[in-house]
């Protein structure tokens, strides 16, 4: 264990410290154009530090035989990391070549589904909720709705990630609640250190994310997610308002662009960063949507009613929708 996090440490600093290197590669970058707000070539190169983990990952368990991760229901971890590496080989496709909006969705249920029929521990079939004793059984629409979330939640985590330490925040806060939880300890910090070393190449505008590392980390996080809710340490509510800040946003994106005739997922400028950032400079959209999802995490540890924190968040959310549209 000590010399496979040295070895792991390693790698990551290297690709910290030699990053620069990967635009003589030809590794795919972020372009300015009219819905970009950074002014040069950026390196999309965010996915690459979490699929180097993966890999070492891999390999030690299958030939060090060193687990950093295991499931509560599952023996397969392996499968696991391979989808996790299809996600970001997928999104490493998209990042180079931009595929289509529709060919990337249909590719995401694709392999979401193949993964959930080929591990149904991930299935949720029963929905409970920390305001009520009863519950809600999904029976033959589990797989679907499962698959359902996670799409929504892939998709709605890319739109999300248009401002500098946007996802990897929301990400970094996320790893954290899942350590204080003591939920697969080593995996997490790992990825904490990765993202640490992310957000300070993301900071300084040197790396995005890019679709690779949206897709890969927004497959963990579900994944990680429903894992825990089937250990019974999360309600449905509750999972809801950790994952309402890209989904709120994604569901208003959404809504105005069929309503004006539009590929609801095709990007514009029409998110709340956006629009925040007419009025704000980026420093300043940064925290405040910062302090919004640092306050969800927290009014969750202090078992605030789930009902309570959905009305003020999205009273949140409207005021500063509306107030920036009217300025």
């Amino acid at each position: 264990m000590i010399y496979a996090s040295l070895i792991l440490i390693t790698l990551n600093l290297l690709l910290f410290f030699f990053h620069k290197y990967l635009s003589k590669i030809n590794y795919p970058t972020d372009r300015p154009n009219q819905r970009k707000i950074h002014s040069g070539n950026v390196l999309m190169s965010g996915g690459l530090f979490f699929f180097v983990n993966l890999i070492f990952f891999l390999f030690i368990k299958n030939f060090l035989d060193v687990d950093l991760i295991k499931f509560s229901e599952s023996n397969n971890e392996n499968l696991f990391f391979i989808i996790a590496i299809f996600f970001f080989l997928l999104g490493f496709i998209d990042d180079k070549i931009n595929l289509n909006a529709n060919l990337k969705l249909l590719l995401i249920i694709i392999i979401l589904t193949c993964f959930l029929n080929l591990n149904k521990n991930f299935v949720i079939e029963i929905l409970r909720f920390s305001f009520t004793d009863k519950t809600l059984h999904l029976g033959n629409y589990s797989l679907i709705f499962t698959v359902l979330c996670l799409a929504l939640f892939t998709n709605a985590f890319n739109m999300y990630d248009g401002i500098n330490l946007q996802s990897g925040s929301y990400s970094l806060i996320f790893f954290i609640f899942l350590i204080l939880n003591n939920y697969n300890f080593y995996f997490t910090i790992f990825f904490i250190f990765s993202l640490i070393l992310f957000l300070i190449k993301n900071f300084y505008t040197k790396s995005f994310l890019g679709d690779s590392g949206c897709y890969i980390l927004s497959f963990i996080i579900g994944i990680f997610i429903i894992d825990f809710y089937q250990i019974e340490k999360i309600y449905s509510d509750q999972i809801f308002l950790l994952m309402m800040i890209p989904g709120v946003d994604m569901l208003r994106l959404f809504v105005t662009r069929i309503i004006s005739k539009k590929n609801p997922f095709v990007g514009d400028k029409n998110h709340l960063h956006h629009i925040l950032l007419n009025s704000y400079g980026q420093n300043k959209v940064f925290q405040i949507l910062f302090a919004i999802k640092l306050a969800i995490f927290v009014a969750f540890f202090f078992n605030v009613n789930s009902i309570l924190i959905f009305f003020v968040i999205i009273s949140i959310y409207i005021f500063f929708l509306q107030r920036n549209i009217n300025l």
